[in-house]
């Protein structure tokens, strides 16, 4: 988790008790004030050094930052999919300027 995410979470907190209460809109700087508070809260001397640590950039260590990254391909595998093809959809219409304002009217309506 980093401290882009406790931002996150902390502004989430502010603005969710002030939509409680009003689900209307929220001031552009009365929504500023509380991402100042949120970001007090979140960047602190302390988050921002555990959260290097937990990297394991700060302090340097090579064995940490090789096993997240070996980490992410294994979590993320994904089968790939072909796109299906529709073939009532006339792709010419696509790939062509229409001649006149019927004809852009009718393939607006098809779409």
């Amino acid at each position: 988790m980093s401290v882009f995410t406790l931002l996150k979470q902390a502004l989430a907190v502010k603005t969710d008790s002030v939509a409680r209460l009003d689900p209307g809109y929220i001031a552009r700087t009365e929504w500023t004030h509380m991402y100042i508070r949120a970001r007090g809260k979140a960047f602190t001397l302390s988050n921002i050094v555990n959260r290097w640590k937990a990297t394991g950039l700060q302090p340097l260590s090579p064995i940490e930052v090789l096993s997240k990254l070996l980490e992410t391909p294994s979590q993320a595998t994904s089968t790939p999919c072909t796109p299906i093809r529709t073939p009532d959809l006339d792709t010419a219409l696509l790939c062509s300027s229409p001649l006149d304002g019927t004809e852009l009217h009718r393939a607006n309506t098809a779409l």
